[in-house]
């Protein structure tokens, strides 16, 4: 499956589409720190659970009570948009890791599979926003079965977007280090 989905997204891995995609990117993540700080404001200060990294399954429910009516609307808001950020986000970082990748899958070497990263932060992401609407849907009853799920997932993401961050260094760091390139021969 590594191997399938770096060719489908190797060809795409653009200098234009990776300008492009990081504009989106820049547009994007600008639109989830204004419904950030939007939820903070009307939460009265409270911190977002999807930014916590570590949070206990009964945190979620208890956050959302004291958020108050305001507060879970504008909560609403954050997880609906927070759908297309990642989209953008992954995609861009699928583009940018297929393009650095490239002399590494040319040289046959085994390392197709960090292209898999994007896909997974993607879909933990958004099952973890899936999470988060069923809590607003439910509430104000309690079930800690998903809250415990959503942080689950949110802990998940954390440790994929490490992963995904930690590939990009390693990466980067091997072509710096090291040339793939035919070396052309010397002249004699």
């Amino acid at each position: 499956m590594p191997n399938v989905l770096y060719r489908w997204i190797e060809p795409h891995a653009t200098p234009r589409a990776l300008g492009f995609g990081a504009l989106l990117w820049i547009a994007s993540a600008l639109g989830v720190l204004t419904l950030r700080s939007r939820v903070a404001r009307r939460a009265g200060g409270l911190p977002l659970p999807d930014v916590q990294p570590f949070y206990g399954a009964g945190d979620l429910f208890t956050l959302l009570e004291q958020y108050g009516e305001p507060g879970r609307r504008a909560f609403l808001e954050f997880t609906l948009y927070d759908i297309l950020y990642p989209c953008v986000a992954y995609g861009v970082a699928a583009l940018a890791l297929a393009a650095l990748m490239r002399p590494l899958v040319e040289a046959r070497a085994r390392r197709a599979w960090m292209i898999v990263l994007p896909l997974a932060g993607l879909v933990v992401e958004l099952l973890e926003q899936a999470g988060f609407l069923a809590a607003l849907a439910l509430f104000p009853a309690r079930v800690p079965a998903l809250a415990g799920a959503v942080s689950v997932l949110t802990l998940a993401k954390f440790i994929l977007i490490a992963a995904l961050v930690s590939s990009f260094g390693a990466l980067a760091l091997w072509r710096a280090l090291v040339s793939v390139r035919p070396r052309s021969p010397t002249p004699k």
